[in-house]
Protein backbone atom coordinates (compact mmCIF):
# COMPACT_ATOMS: atom_id res chain seq x y z
CA UNK A 1 0.00 0.00 0.00
CA UNK A 2 1.22 3.25 -1.13
CA UNK A 3 2.01 5.98 1.86
CA UNK A 4 -0.13 9.47 2.08
CA UNK A 5 3.02 10.93 1.14
CA UNK A 6 3.71 9.13 -2.12
CA UNK A 7 1.76 11.35 -4.68
CA UNK A 8 3.39 14.22 -3.04
CA UNK A 9 6.79 13.25 -3.85
CA UNK A 10 5.98 11.82 -7.06
CA UNK A 11 4.57 15.40 -8.32
CA UNK A 12 8.07 17.11 -6.90
CA UNK A 13 10.44 14.65 -8.60
CA UNK A 14 8.30 15.28 -11.73
CA UNK A 15 9.09 18.82 -11.18
CA UNK A 16 12.71 18.24 -11.09
CA UNK A 17 13.16 19.04 -7.43
CA UNK A 18 14.87 16.13 -5.26
CA UNK A 19 12.83 15.31 -2.09
CA UNK A 20 14.31 13.77 0.85
CA UNK A 21 12.46 12.88 4.08
CA UNK A 22 12.86 14.89 7.17
CA UNK A 23 12.13 14.10 10.92
CA UNK A 24 8.39 14.61 11.72
CA UNK A 25 7.25 18.12 13.24
CA UNK A 26 11.33 18.85 12.23
CA UNK A 27 13.64 20.51 9.77
CA UNK A 28 16.05 18.04 10.49
CA UNK A 29 16.92 15.25 7.46
CA UNK A 30 15.86 11.76 8.67
CA UNK A 31 18.92 10.88 7.14
CA UNK A 32 22.89 10.42 6.82
CA UNK A 33 24.97 12.09 3.90
CA UNK A 34 20.99 13.32 3.07
CA UNK A 35 23.30 16.41 0.39
CA UNK A 36 23.61 13.43 -1.68
CA UNK A 37 20.08 11.75 -1.56
CA UNK A 38 18.08 10.68 -4.83
CA UNK A 39 14.91 8.76 -5.49
CA UNK A 40 16.19 5.95 -7.70
CA UNK A 41 12.36 4.56 -8.40
CA UNK A 42 8.71 4.42 -6.65
CA UNK A 43 10.28 1.56 -4.19
CA UNK A 44 12.50 4.35 -2.90
CA UNK A 45 9.80 6.90 -2.25
CA UNK A 46 7.73 3.71 0.19
CA UNK A 47 11.19 3.19 1.32
CA UNK A 48 11.95 6.56 2.93
CA UNK A 49 8.99 8.38 3.60
CA UNK A 50 7.16 6.30 6.09
CA UNK A 51 4.52 8.47 8.22
CA UNK A 52 4.67 9.99 10.05
CA UNK A 53 7.40 11.93 7.98
CA UNK A 54 8.45 15.76 6.94
CA UNK A 55 9.13 16.39 3.22
CA UNK A 56 12.27 18.44 2.35
CA UNK A 57 13.31 19.64 -0.86
CA UNK A 58 16.94 20.15 -1.75
CA UNK A 59 18.18 23.22 -3.21
CA UNK A 60 20.67 23.95 -5.74
CA UNK A 61 22.23 21.82 -8.14
CA UNK A 62 20.09 18.77 -7.12
CA UNK A 63 17.20 20.11 -7.49
CA UNK A 64 17.67 21.80 -11.40
CA UNK A 65 19.37 24.88 -9.74
CA UNK A 66 16.52 25.55 -7.43
CA UNK A 67 16.65 28.63 -5.15
CA UNK A 68 14.94 29.23 -1.89
CA UNK A 69 14.45 32.53 -0.12
CA UNK A 70 14.06 32.11 3.61
CA UNK A 71 11.90 34.65 5.85
CA UNK A 72 12.40 34.76 9.18
CA UNK A 73 11.79 38.08 10.59
CA UNK A 74 8.57 39.56 10.88
CA UNK A 75 9.09 43.23 9.61
CA UNK A 76 10.76 41.16 6.85
CA UNK A 77 7.75 39.34 5.76
CA UNK A 78 6.46 42.88 5.57
CA UNK A 79 8.75 44.43 3.58
CA UNK A 80 9.59 41.18 0.98
CA UNK A 81 6.89 41.84 -1.59
CA UNK A 82 8.80 45.52 -2.69
CA UNK A 83 11.72 43.62 -3.01
CA UNK A 84 11.91 39.99 -4.54
CA UNK A 85 10.83 38.93 -8.08
CA UNK A 86 7.23 37.62 -8.45
CA UNK A 87 7.53 33.89 -8.28
CA UNK A 88 4.29 30.86 -8.43
CA UNK A 89 6.26 28.84 -5.94
CA UNK A 90 5.45 30.52 -2.32
CA UNK A 91 4.63 28.95 0.99
CA UNK A 92 4.33 29.45 4.46
CA UNK A 93 2.25 28.35 7.59
CA UNK A 94 -0.37 30.02 9.44
CA UNK A 95 1.44 32.17 11.48
CA UNK A 96 4.09 32.90 9.01
CA UNK A 97 2.26 33.33 5.51
CA UNK A 98 4.26 33.89 2.63
CA UNK A 99 7.54 33.35 3.98
CA UNK A 100 9.12 30.87 1.68
CA UNK A 101 9.68 32.36 -2.11
CA UNK A 102 11.28 29.75 -4.46
CA UNK A 103 12.63 30.60 -7.33
CA UNK A 104 15.16 28.60 -10.59
CA UNK A 105 18.37 30.82 -11.09
CA UNK A 106 21.10 29.39 -13.81
CA UNK A 107 24.15 29.66 -11.64
CA UNK A 108 23.59 29.19 -7.73
CA UNK A 109 25.64 29.89 -5.12
CA UNK A 110 25.99 28.27 -1.54
CA UNK A 111 23.74 30.35 1.43
CA UNK A 112 23.67 33.88 1.78
CA UNK A 113 22.41 35.05 5.41
CA UNK A 114 21.63 38.23 6.89
CA UNK A 115 20.88 38.86 10.35
CA UNK A 116 20.57 41.61 13.25
CA UNK A 117 20.01 40.09 16.70
CA UNK A 118 18.19 37.40 15.04
CA UNK A 119 18.14 35.93 11.60
CA UNK A 120 16.15 38.03 9.12
CA UNK A 121 16.59 36.84 5.61
CA UNK A 122 18.61 33.44 3.86
CA UNK A 123 18.82 32.90 0.44
CA UNK A 124 19.31 28.99 0.40
CA UNK A 125 21.57 27.16 -2.86
CA UNK A 126 23.55 25.00 -3.22
CA UNK A 127 24.18 22.15 -0.16
CA UNK A 128 21.11 23.35 1.72
CA UNK A 129 17.43 21.89 1.86
CA UNK A 130 14.11 23.32 3.19
CA UNK A 131 10.74 21.73 4.45
CA UNK A 132 8.45 21.43 2.18
CA UNK A 133 4.52 21.93 2.06
CA UNK A 134 2.85 18.58 3.72
CA UNK A 135 5.21 18.65 5.98
CA UNK A 136 4.72 19.52 10.17
CA UNK A 137 6.50 23.09 11.18
CA UNK A 138 7.95 22.41 14.38
CA UNK A 139 5.57 24.87 15.88
CA UNK A 140 2.74 22.15 15.13
CA UNK A 141 1.36 24.32 12.44
CA UNK A 142 0.93 22.78 8.74
CA UNK A 143 3.39 23.92 6.12
CA UNK A 144 1.04 25.02 3.02
CA UNK A 145 1.82 26.33 -0.32
CA UNK A 146 0.01 29.88 -1.03
CA UNK A 147 -1.47 28.77 -4.02
CA UNK A 148 -1.86 24.99 -4.26
CA UNK A 149 -3.28 24.60 -7.68
CA UNK A 150 -0.02 26.52 -9.31
CA UNK A 151 3.30 26.76 -7.49
CA UNK A 152 5.91 26.44 -10.43
CA UNK A 153 8.76 28.80 -9.33
CA UNK A 154 9.77 31.36 -11.63
CA UNK A 155 13.18 32.01 -12.96
CA UNK A 156 15.30 34.88 -11.74
CA UNK A 157 19.37 35.38 -11.19
CA UNK A 158 21.53 34.85 -8.08
CA UNK A 159 22.46 38.32 -8.36
CA UNK A 160 18.71 39.21 -8.23
CA UNK A 161 17.68 37.55 -5.56
CA UNK A 162 20.74 38.27 -3.34
CA UNK A 163 20.15 41.71 -3.51
CA UNK A 164 16.58 41.84 -2.67
CA UNK A 165 17.70 39.81 0.38
CA UNK A 166 20.35 42.64 1.01
CA UNK A 167 17.10 45.03 0.36
CA UNK A 168 15.10 43.23 2.40
CA UNK A 169 17.43 43.21 5.65
CA UNK A 170 17.74 46.84 5.65
CA UNK A 171 14.22 47.51 5.44
CA UNK A 172 13.83 45.58 8.47
CA UNK A 173 16.35 46.78 10.60
CA UNK A 174 14.98 50.96 9.60
CA UNK A 175 11.48 49.97 9.52
CA UNK A 176 10.97 50.00 13.19
CA UNK A 177 12.36 53.67 13.22
CA UNK A 178 10.53 55.05 10.35
CA UNK A 179 7.21 53.86 12.08
CA UNK A 180 7.26 55.12 15.77
CA UNK A 181 9.87 58.14 15.12
CA UNK A 182 7.81 59.98 13.08
CA UNK A 183 9.92 63.20 13.83
CA UNK A 184 12.83 61.75 12.89
CA UNK A 185 12.26 60.30 8.74
CA UNK A 186 13.47 63.29 7.21
CA UNK A 187 16.75 63.21 9.21
CA UNK A 188 16.72 59.12 8.58
CA UNK A 189 16.15 59.23 4.83
CA UNK A 190 18.82 61.72 4.23
CA UNK A 191 21.14 59.73 6.48
CA UNK A 192 20.35 56.40 4.67
CA UNK A 193 20.73 57.76 1.21
CA UNK A 194 24.38 59.56 1.95
CA UNK A 195 25.44 56.42 3.85
CA UNK A 196 24.87 54.52 1.08
CA UNK A 197 25.40 56.72 -1.94
CA UNK A 198 28.91 56.45 0.04
CA UNK A 199 29.31 53.10 -0.62
CA UNK A 200 28.23 52.90 -4.13
CA UNK A 201 24.74 52.08 -3.99
CA UNK A 202 22.89 52.85 -7.10
CA UNK A 203 20.40 55.39 -6.82
CA UNK A 204 17.19 53.50 -8.04
CA UNK A 205 17.52 51.15 -5.13
CA UNK A 206 18.00 53.30 -2.43
CA UNK A 207 15.09 54.83 -3.97
CA UNK A 208 13.42 51.95 -4.01
CA UNK A 209 14.37 51.25 -0.55
CA UNK A 210 13.40 54.29 1.27
CA UNK A 211 9.43 54.35 -1.04
CA UNK A 212 9.18 50.91 0.19
CA UNK A 213 9.56 52.01 4.25
CA UNK A 214 7.91 55.16 3.67
CA UNK A 215 4.75 53.27 2.26
CA UNK A 216 4.82 50.61 5.18
CA UNK A 217 5.30 52.84 7.61
CA UNK A 218 2.40 55.06 6.27
CA UNK A 219 4.69 57.97 5.75
CA UNK A 220 2.50 60.95 5.27
CA UNK A 221 5.19 62.42 3.07
CA UNK A 222 6.64 60.10 1.25
CA UNK A 223 7.60 62.96 -1.59
CA UNK A 224 9.50 64.62 0.90
CA UNK A 225 11.68 61.37 1.44
CA UNK A 226 12.27 60.63 -1.85
CA UNK A 227 13.60 64.18 -2.97
CA UNK A 228 15.91 63.17 -0.14
CA UNK A 229 17.48 60.47 -1.96
CA UNK A 230 17.35 62.48 -4.89
CA UNK A 231 19.39 65.88 -3.43
CA UNK A 232 21.87 63.53 -1.46
CA UNK A 233 23.28 61.78 -4.90
CA UNK A 234 23.10 64.93 -7.02
CA UNK A 235 25.12 66.28 -3.92
CA UNK A 236 27.50 63.51 -3.71
CA UNK A 237 27.63 63.30 -7.58
CA UNK A 238 28.79 66.99 -7.59
CA UNK A 239 31.14 66.56 -4.58
CA UNK A 240 28.82 68.89 -2.37
CA UNK A 241 28.79 68.23 1.08
CA UNK A 242 25.87 65.19 2.87
CA UNK A 243 25.15 63.94 5.57
CA UNK A 244 28.17 62.04 7.71
CA UNK A 245 27.86 58.32 8.74
CA UNK A 246 27.42 59.52 12.39
CA UNK A 247 24.10 60.94 11.87
CA UNK A 248 22.72 57.48 11.05
CA UNK A 249 24.74 56.25 13.76
CA UNK A 250 23.16 58.09 16.46
CA UNK A 251 19.63 57.15 14.78
CA UNK A 252 20.07 53.71 14.68
CA UNK A 253 23.18 53.22 16.64
CA UNK A 254 26.73 51.26 16.84
CA UNK A 255 25.40 47.98 16.12
CA UNK A 256 22.73 48.49 13.26
CA UNK A 257 24.82 50.47 11.47
CA UNK A 258 27.42 48.07 10.96
CA UNK A 259 25.28 44.77 10.16
CA UNK A 260 24.26 47.60 7.32
CA UNK A 261 27.59 48.35 6.43
CA UNK A 262 28.73 44.54 6.32
CA UNK A 263 25.64 43.82 3.91
CA UNK A 264 26.37 46.84 1.33
CA UNK A 265 29.85 45.41 1.54
CA UNK A 266 28.84 42.08 0.34
CA UNK A 267 29.75 40.49 3.73
CA UNK A 268 26.56 38.84 4.82
CA UNK A 269 26.86 35.85 7.18
CA UNK A 270 25.35 33.35 9.15
CA UNK A 271 23.48 34.78 12.56
CA UNK A 272 25.76 35.85 15.33
CA UNK A 273 25.28 36.94 19.16
CA UNK A 274 24.39 40.26 19.70
CA UNK A 275 27.32 41.92 21.66
CA UNK A 276 26.11 43.24 24.92
CA UNK A 277 25.83 46.76 25.44
CA UNK A 278 25.89 47.21 29.39
CA UNK A 279 27.68 49.80 30.57
CA UNK A 280 29.28 47.67 33.80
CA UNK A 281 33.22 45.90 33.46
CA UNK A 282 31.32 42.41 32.68
CA UNK A 283 33.67 42.71 29.05
CA UNK A 284 30.88 43.39 26.68
CA UNK A 285 30.75 46.76 24.77
CA UNK A 286 29.49 50.04 25.92
CA UNK A 287 27.62 52.41 24.43
CA UNK A 288 29.74 55.33 22.79
CA UNK A 289 27.43 55.94 20.44
CA UNK A 290 26.51 60.05 21.39
CA UNK A 291 28.68 62.53 23.20
CA UNK A 292 27.09 62.03 26.22
CA UNK A 293 27.06 58.23 26.16
CA UNK A 294 30.98 58.52 25.51
CA UNK A 295 31.33 60.95 27.90
CA UNK A 296 29.63 59.02 30.95
CA UNK A 297 31.01 55.65 29.98
CA UNK A 298 34.85 57.30 30.32
CA UNK A 299 34.13 58.56 33.35
CA UNK A 300 32.90 55.35 35.07
CA UNK A 301 35.84 53.88 33.78
CA UNK A 302 37.84 56.59 34.89
CA UNK A 303 36.13 57.15 37.99
CA UNK A 304 39.62 56.05 40.48
CA UNK A 305 42.17 57.12 38.52
CA UNK A 306 41.14 60.91 37.19
CA UNK A 307 40.44 64.13 39.07
CA UNK A 308 39.67 67.79 37.60
CA UNK A 309 40.22 70.69 40.04
CA UNK A 310 40.18 74.34 39.15
CA UNK A 311 41.07 73.74 35.15
CA UNK A 312 43.76 71.11 35.92
CA UNK A 313 43.49 67.25 35.64
CA UNK A 314 45.01 64.97 37.89
CA UNK A 315 45.90 61.41 37.54
CA UNK A 316 45.51 58.83 40.74
CA UNK A 317 49.09 56.80 40.85
CA UNK A 318 48.75 54.63 43.85
CA UNK A 319 47.96 57.64 46.47
CA UNK A 320 49.63 60.48 45.05
CA UNK A 321 47.56 63.00 42.37
CA UNK A 322 49.91 63.88 39.77
CA UNK A 323 48.89 66.71 37.57
CA UNK A 324 48.66 65.67 34.00
CA UNK A 325 48.18 67.91 30.69
CA UNK A 326 44.81 67.68 28.93
CA UNK A 327 46.59 65.58 25.90
CA UNK A 328 47.33 63.16 28.54
CA UNK A 329 43.40 62.54 29.41
CA UNK A 330 42.59 62.49 25.68
CA UNK A 331 44.87 59.94 24.75
CA UNK A 332 43.43 57.56 27.60
CA UNK A 333 39.90 58.09 26.09
CA UNK A 334 41.32 57.53 22.35
CA UNK A 335 42.58 54.15 23.62
CA UNK A 336 39.38 53.69 25.78
CA UNK A 337 37.28 54.22 22.68
CA UNK A 338 39.50 51.84 20.72
CA UNK A 339 38.72 48.91 22.82
CA UNK A 340 35.21 49.89 22.77
CA UNK A 341 34.98 50.05 18.66
CA UNK A 342 36.81 46.85 18.74
CA UNK A 343 34.15 44.87 20.92
CA UNK A 344 31.36 46.28 19.10
CA UNK A 345 33.05 45.24 15.29
CA UNK A 346 34.78 42.18 16.66
CA UNK A 347 38.28 43.27 15.75
CA UNK A 348 37.48 45.23 12.44
CA UNK A 349 38.02 49.04 13.10
CA UNK A 350 37.89 49.22 9.29
CA UNK A 351 34.11 49.58 9.40
CA UNK A 352 33.91 53.08 8.27
CA UNK A 353 30.72 54.00 10.50
CA UNK A 354 32.48 52.78 13.59
CA UNK A 355 35.39 54.88 12.74
CA UNK A 356 33.54 57.86 13.71
CA UNK A 357 33.56 56.94 17.33
CA UNK A 358 37.14 57.59 17.05
CA UNK A 359 37.17 61.07 15.55
CA UNK A 360 39.12 63.99 17.43
CA UNK A 361 36.26 66.03 17.45
CA UNK A 362 34.45 62.98 19.50
CA UNK A 363 37.24 62.13 21.93
CA UNK A 364 37.52 66.16 22.60
CA UNK A 365 33.67 66.28 23.35
CA UNK A 366 33.57 63.05 25.67
CA UNK A 367 36.66 64.69 27.68
CA UNK A 368 34.84 67.72 27.79
CA UNK A 369 31.87 66.42 28.87
CA UNK A 370 33.30 64.15 31.10
CA UNK A 371 34.53 66.79 33.35
CA UNK A 372 32.28 67.39 35.54
CA UNK A 373 31.98 63.58 36.49
CA UNK A 374 35.52 64.13 38.05
CA UNK A 375 35.26 67.58 39.24
CA UNK A 376 36.85 68.06 42.78
CA UNK A 377 36.01 71.01 45.71
CA UNK A 378 39.51 72.71 45.43
CA UNK A 379 39.80 72.33 49.34
CA UNK A 380 39.29 68.57 49.07
CA UNK A 381 43.12 68.65 47.02
CA UNK A 382 45.95 71.55 49.00
CA UNK A 383 47.30 73.97 46.22
CA UNK A 384 50.70 73.46 47.56
CA UNK A 385 52.69 71.73 45.46
CA UNK A 386 55.16 70.55 48.01
CA UNK A 387 52.50 68.45 50.04
CA UNK A 388 50.51 65.21 49.11
CA UNK A 389 47.78 64.05 48.06
CA UNK A 390 46.40 60.79 49.81
CA UNK A 391 43.27 58.93 50.01
CA UNK A 392 40.98 59.45 53.42
CA UNK A 393 39.55 56.52 54.85
CA UNK A 394 36.64 58.22 55.32
CA UNK A 395 36.08 60.53 51.64
CA UNK A 396 36.38 59.47 48.20
CA UNK A 397 38.58 61.83 47.90
CA UNK A 398 42.07 63.14 48.76
CA UNK A 399 42.95 65.25 51.45
CA UNK A 400 45.97 67.24 52.42
CA UNK A 401 48.14 64.88 55.07
CA UNK A 402 51.97 65.03 54.82
CA UNK A 403 54.95 66.84 52.71
CA UNK A 404 55.58 65.18 49.06
CA UNK A 405 57.41 62.11 49.00
CA UNK A 406 57.76 59.41 46.98
CA UNK A 407 54.61 56.65 46.86
CA UNK A 408 56.86 54.15 49.03
CA UNK A 409 57.65 56.88 52.32
CA UNK A 410 53.73 57.42 52.47
CA UNK A 411 53.42 53.78 54.95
Amino acid sequence: MKSIYHKVVSDYCAMAMTPIPMKFKSKQPAIENWTKFTIEDERDIERYFVEPINIGVLTGKPSNNLIDVDIDHPDALKCAPYFLPETYCIFGRASKRRSYWVYRVPHPGNRMSFAADRMIVEVRGNGCCTLFPESIHPSGEKVEFDNPKDFIPDRSTWAKLTQAAKQIAIATVLYPYWSRESHCRHGLALAVAAFLARRECKQEDVTKLVEAIAKEANDDEPEDRLRCVDDTFAAYAQGRSISGDEELIQLLGVELVGHIEKWVSGKASKKRKKSRTSSGSGGGAIDITTDAAAADAFATAFKDRLVYCNGQWFHREVQVLEPIPVEYVQGLAKHFFQDQVAKIAGGHLTISPLKTLLSRTRINAAVELSRSSFDVDAEGIDKDINVLGCIDRQSAWPELCRPRCSPASTR
